[in-house]
């Protein structure tokens, strides 16, 4: 489900133009031109679908207790290990950890209250 979509609106534009003719002199002349141009807008209907889910998984965790452990590139397909190995983040050794990883453990801490409504979002993907 993407979030955004294209609206199109016809324009006018002023354009430039240089005629180059073999017998007669260079000229120059203005021309309207119209065309439809498209613009990215936000799908709101999708947005606020999304927008439920967001805010439960917001509420729903408590994200500064958030821990991981990255495992190393062999965790991964055989086929993914050059590839792995190959990613780096010279400035955050976290991130590179991240990228070269080939499989990561997260441990998530469900909000006290929230445990009933994780367990029917598991099970339904429904906040």
């Amino acid at each position: 489900m993407d979030a955004m979509a294209t609206h199109t609106v016809r324009t006018t534009s002023t354009q430039f133009q240089i005629v180059n003719r073999d017998k007669n002199p260079t000229s120059v002349t203005w021309s309207h031109v119209e065309r439809d141009v498209r613009f990215p807008v936000i799908d709101l209907g999708v947005t606020r679908k999304k927008g439920r889910v967001v805010q439960f998984l917001e509420q729903a965790f408590e994200w500064s207790r958030v821990s991981y452990v990255f495992y190393p590139y062999f965790w991964a397909r055989r086929a993914r290990w050059i590839e792995l190995m190959d990613h780096a983040d010279d400035a955050d050794p976290a991130f590179t950890g991240f990228l070269r990883a080939g499989m990561a453990r997260v441990l998530l801490a469900a909000t006290p209250g929230y445990e009933q409504a994780i367990l029917h979002y598991l099970a339904t993907r429904e906040p």
